[in-house]
């Protein structure tokens, strides 16, 4: 125990300055590197996560062993990246030339509808602290301007990470990435990534497609919820200009319109 206490003194020390607004936890847990093909990659839910992580794992697994646990996705233990605890300095790591860094992020308003539609309409764990707040029980339903009450008015780390302003989660401050996908032109940003770390092969038509011809479907749908059709129905000019105003940074330095 004194030996894992000492290291994690050392590495939250190597660490500060990455992940201002975001625990050393967070920092350790939701960034996934790979040895093998030399990247590191900031996960960002609900923005293809789910479906870019799936291919990530096939390519780490190779080509004799198929993860179709989507279950045990997001549990760290089951997965085969190391983390920034296991890297050295991850000051150094990050620095260097032959790791490609990405990242990838998504219009705020979408991406706060389909949280809420996600999460909190479908009844997951995410709900739970929700109704906390706001003082309810199991079987109040939590309207959108409710939910967008309580994200709103929430520093940056206590939000949930499905709904987090993505320039903290993304460690923008400390990370210098080369490529930043969008989750709006998903297709062709996964492709890319897929490209730059020579996995395309793993992009079979049973996980995920780029072929704009090709209609089957990819992995880790089961999470859409069609946000980007619905944004009229479930935001007014007041809740717009809520979340402008919380969420500036994604806003200003993704270049989304507000």
């Amino acid at each position: 125990m004194a030996d894992w206490m000492s290291r994690y003194a050392i590495f939250a020390t190597q660490s500060a300055g990455l992940h201002p607004e975001m625990s050393i936890q967070d920092f350790n847990y939701t960034i996934k590197i790979s040895p093998k093909h030399n990247y590191a990659y900031a996960v960002t839910p609900k923005a293809g996560c789910t479906t870019l992580q799936k291919i990530l794992i096939d390519a780490e697994f190779g080509e004799h062993q198929h993860f179709d646990q989507v279950q045990y996705m997001h549990y760290k233990e089951f997965l085969p990246f190391l983390s920034p605890m296991q890297i050295g300095d991850p000051k150094v790591f990050f620095r260097r030339p032959d790791i490609f860094t990405f990242c990838f992020v998504r219009n705020p308003y979408t991406r706060l509808l389909s949280g809420y539609l996600d999460k909190i309409v479908r009844k997951k764990d995410q709900r739970d602290p929700i109704l906390e707040i706001m003082g309810k029980g199991q079987d109040y339903e939590i309207s959108f301007s409710e939910f967008l009450e309580v994200v709103c008015g929430q520093p940056i780390n206590e939000q949930d990470h499905h709904w987090r302003v993505q320039y903290y989660l993304t460690y923008q401050a400390g990370i210098k990435y080369d490529f930043i996908g969008r989750f709006e032109n998903l297709d062709n940003d996964i492709c890319h990534v897929c490209e730059n770390l020579g996995i395309t092969e793993f992009m079979g038509k049973d996980l995920y497609k780029c072929d704009e011809n090709d209609d089957s479907v990819a992995f880790g749908r089961h999470h859409a919820t069609g946000a980007d059709a619905l944004l009229d129905e479930y935001y007014t000019p007041e809740l717009k200009k809520m979340v402008a105003n919380k969420f500036t940074l994604d806003f200003e330095y993704f270049g989304y319109s507000i």
